[in-house]
């Protein structure tokens, strides 16, 4: 992360931490394949103003820099009769550009989403837009030396209970399954509001107007996407070649598993299947050429297929079969 950044950031945790911060993130999903997406991050005005005042009192030249652009992107405003500065950012996917950027088996994160569905568990949204979500503040390490400077400790993350984040997920047509709240003025939007503990818990955002979709059955999808079933070595044969020759081939078949879109066969010497070749194939049998005669092979093979978001889901590598070559 840049500096500039990083300290802008690090003035947002001051005052996120202080319990004057809400945090807005309505998605609009559209029936022509794209999300729309806002993060509006609200600071109180009075402690805003407070803590702004004395970053430029005790920071640095380049400290007290970063505090006058933020305050230049803050915009006023009132929400039930109290004043706030406002910071928003916006961004707009497609539908398969919104999943790249939030599967992630790594960090636990899935997201699914057709104009029918949305489903997204244990990302934040928020974290790709805007440089004040409140993800990015709280998991971000590089802060903690900045956070220091500033008298954040750990009781003072504490007062994280009084954050407030907003999330919003709206249709072209009426909700009719999910597991936030539907607006009572808008039957195509739903809500979710998380406070204290919740933002640290993994979150499942989940709303559709499609009847036969449910929760267990996206979560099913998603799961079945990403896996893919082990071949097998059906069958080795050697091949004839001349007496003389030094090398000959392998006929190598292998089982069809169903979504695979190719197969990659491993071959070597040892059963470890150490410096181990391979050749990868698109149909259920090939030739291995250029295997030394009095030699013993091994064989396994891989079953590849594209899950929906078009990354490469690889099985598990199948039971070893081999065969030894006559001299």
């Amino acid at each position: 992360m840049k500096k500039s950044k990083l300290l802008a950031v690090v003035l947002a945790v001051v005052l996120m931490f202080t319990g004057c911060m809400i945090e807005r993130i309505p998605m609009k999903v559209t029936s022509d394949g794209h999300i729309s997406m806002t993060v509006s991050v609200y600071f109180k005005k009075d402690t805003c103003d407070k803590i702004l005042a004395k970053i430029r009192e005790k920071g640095d030249e380049f400290s007290i820099a970063i505090a006058d652009s933020f305050a230049k992107d803050m915009k006023y405003t009132v929400i039930e009769n109290t004043e706030f500065y406002e910071i928003t950012e916006s961004k707009k996917y497609t539908y398969k550009e919104f999943m790249k950027e939030f599967n992630n088996e790594k960090e636990g994160t899935s997201a699914y989403v057709t104009k029918e569905t949305f489903y997204l568990c244990g990302a934040d949204p928020a974290s790709q837009v805007s440089d004040y979500s409140t993800k990015d503040m709280m998991d971000n390490k590089e802060m903690e030396s900045y956070m220091k400077a500033y008298g954040i400790d750990e009781a003072v993350l504490e007062e994280m209970k009084d954050i407030t984040v907003i999330y919003s997920v709206e249709f072209d047509k009426d909700i009719v399954k999910t597991n936030g709240e539907v607006s009572k003025g808008n039957p195509k939007q739903v809500f979710y509001t998380l406070t204290g503990d919740q933002l640290n818990k993994k979150t499942v955002i989940f709303a559709t107007t499609n009847t036969k979709d449910t929760e267990a059955s996206i979560k099913a999808t998603i799961k079945a996407s990403n896996t893919i079933a082990t071949s097998k070595v059906k069958k080795l044969k050697v091949n004839k070649s001349k007496k003389k020759a030094k090398k000959t081939s392998v006929t190598v078949k292998i089982k069809k598993v169903t979504g695979a879109k190719k197969y990659k066969i491993q071959y070597a010497t040892n059963s470890k299947f150490k410096k181990a070749k391979s050749k990868t194939i698109k149909k259920t049998s090939c030739k291995i050429k250029n295997l030394k005669k009095g030699k013993k092979y091994y064989f396994r093979v891989y079953a590849i297929k594209q899950n929906f978001i078009g990354k490469e889901v690889v099985s598990k590598a199948s039971k070893k079969k081999s065969v030894k070559i006559k001299k």
